[in-house]
């Protein structure tokens, strides 16, 4: 995916919302050169020029970032988030208000999870370090210059899977219950 200059080409989702929609996916430098190509390749099939601004066409652009996705009571899976940073909306698997947990020592990776599920309103799904994590959340990369997100280098997915594989699931669950067992022991004492 590298191009002239050693420049990163991202992957971005356009959608075109007219009286009905049209998704692209494309593969650019930059969310202004996808939104570019983008409309030429709509302009070129519909056989005639919109001018997305004059005309009122509304348009969506998501970047397109693969990392892990973790879910309450599944193994870590790849997944394609998309990005919409215009609404700091991070896929609707995470949803909107996210927050970062440091996983480990590794600053250009972390977890992003959605911070209204501090309330524990999702399902439990696993510990990180001393946190508790409720409801699914992503493993990305991190640029650390520009505090962008970035697609997780594939040489460190395999540490993740394994990090997040079947055996946490089962060590959050017996952390979990130790605790809720201790806060009941504790509870009892005290009405002793």
């Amino acid at each position: 995916m590298k191009m002239k200059g050693d420049k990163m080409k991202k992957r971005y989702n356009i959608t075109f919302k007219e009286t009905f929609e049209k998704n692209y996916n494309i593969e650019a430098e930059s969310r202004n050169i996808a939104l570019e190509r983008s409309l030429d390749i709509h302009n070129s099939c519909e056989g005639h020029y919109f001018d997305f601004q004059r005309k009122g066409l509304d348009v969506e652009v998501k970047e397109i970032i693969r990392g892990i996705l973790v879910e309450p009571f599944k193994e870590a899976r790849e997944y394609d988030f998309q990005i919409d940073a215009t609404t700091e909306l991070f896929d609707n698997i995470i949803g909107n208000n996210i927050r970062e947990v440091k996983i480990d020592d590794d600053l250009e990776v972390v977890a992003v999870c959605s911070d209204s599920n501090k309330n524990f309103s999702h399902p439990i799904n696993r510990y990180i370090g001393d946190e508790l994590i409720s409801g699914p959340f992503a493993i990305v990369g991190k640029n650390l210059e520009t505090g962008e997100y970035k697609v997780l280098p594939i040489e460190k997915r395999d540490k993740y899977y394994k990090q997040f594989d079947e055996k946490s699931i089962l060590l959050s669950n017996e952390k979990l219950f130790k605790i809720v067992n201790d806060k009941k022991k504790k509870q009892k004492d005290k009405e002793r």
